[in-house]
C-alpha cells in the first residue's frame, strides 16, 4: 500500500469512528431515579416523599416526571412560582407517574404508572413539538404529580 492509501484509509475509519461515538452519546438513555426522598434541592422545603425520573431519550429530549407530598396551600404557592396557572379538577385527570419510566425489574416497578385525580387541581400545556407539562395535585392523597417534556 502506499502512503496516500493509507492516510485515506484511516481518515475515513477516524470518521466512521466519530460518527458512531456521536450516534451512541446523543441517542442512549440516561435515567436519574430518585424514590422516597426526603428532600431535594429542586423542590421546596414543605414537600417530602419524592419520587423522580429524569430520562434522556437522546441529547436533545429531555423529560422530568416526579411526584411528591405537599400541603394544597404550598403546592399552590409552589404552582404560582413555577407558572403553573392550575384550575380546579371537574373532570378526572390522568397523569403518567415516575413509575412508568424505571427499568425493567425495579423494586418500586410493581405500583399503577399511572394515577387518576377526581377532585384537587390541575394544569395542562402542550407544545406543538409534543413537549409540554402535565401537573396534577391530588386533594385526597395531597399528592402533586408533574410530567415535563421537553421534546
Amino acid at each position: 500500500m502506499n502512503r496516500a492509501f493509507k492516510i485515506v484509509l484511516l481518515s475515513a475509519l477516524a470518521v466512521v469512528v466519530a460518527i458512531f461515538a456521536l450516534g451512541w452519546w446523543a441517542f442512549q438513555s440516561c435515567n436519574e431515579i430518585e424514590v422516597h426522598a426526603a428532600r431535594v434541592d429542586w423542590l421546596p422545603a414543605t414537600a417530602s416523599d419524592i419520587s423522580s425520573c429524569w430520562i434522556k431519550t437522546n441529547a436533545f429530549d429531555v423529560a422530568h416526571v416526579y411526584e411528591f407530598h405537599i400541603g394544597k396551600g404550598d403546592f399552590e404557592s409552589l404552582a404560582r412560582e413555577r407558572k403553573w396557572p392550575v384550575k380546579p379538577i371537574v373532570a378526572p385527570q390522568e397523569i403518567i407517574r415516575y413509575l412508568d419510566f424505571l427499568p425493567a425489574g425495579h423494586p418500586a416497578a410493581k405500583e399503577p404508572g399511572r394515577v387518576t385525580s377526581r377532585a384537587g387541581l390541575y394544569y395542562r400545556y402542550s407544545q406543538n413539538n409534543g413537549g409540554g407539562t402535565t401537573v396534577v395535585y391530588d386533594e385526597a392523597s395531597s399528592t402533586a404529580y408533574v410530567d415535563w417534556s421537553a421534546r
